[in-house]
């Protein structure tokens, strides 16, 4: 699969996620990438709803320190890896940004052998929207984040 395919399927499953919890959003878009050590999320209509506003509201009101106990990279063998740096979403149209240190204790935390990687963010605690609980959680494939032969991400 190719990165363009695995960034297409995150985009896939965060889409599906979020129109779980806002089933009222219609039009929306829900982009994910990873790069530069970060994961980012992007939500985006053309016809911005009240869902869409409430989205956009918990996104900005977010801080690290708010997601620094529940948000975290799971790797095979469930080791965590908690959130260093949370960015909210700025006019340059790259939306919020989930960041996460490349190296643990002198070593990749993400490897080709780390199989699957799960991103999970709890809301619950601090954000409701239309009085559902807010959580984030896709999965992305190590081998598919493989270029000439190296993990990029």
């Amino acid at each position: 699969m190719t990165d363009l395919q695995q960034l297409m399927k995150l985009s896939q499953q965060l889409q599906t996620k979020m129109t779980e919890l806002q089933q009222s959003l219609e039009a929306t878009q829900l982009t994910a990438t990873s790069g530069g050590g970060m994961v980012t999320v992007t939500v985006d209509a053309p016809n911005p709803s009240q869902a869409l506003t409430d989205a956009t509201s918990v996104l900005l009101k977010l801080n690290t320190a708010v997601l620094k106990n529940n948000t975290y990279l799971l790797v095979k063998g469930g080791q965590r890896l908690f959130i260093s740096e949370y960015q909210p979403p700025r006019r340059d149209g790259f939306g919020a940004r989930f960041v996460f240190p490349r190296v643990v204790d002198g070593n990749p935390f993400i490897t080709p052998e780390s199989g699957e990687v799960q991103f999970f963010s709890d809301l619950n605690n601090e954000f409701r929207m239309e009085n559902k609980p807010v959580t984030l959680s896709t999965r992305f494939k190590a081998k598919d984040m493989m270029f000439d032969g190296k993990l990029e991400y």
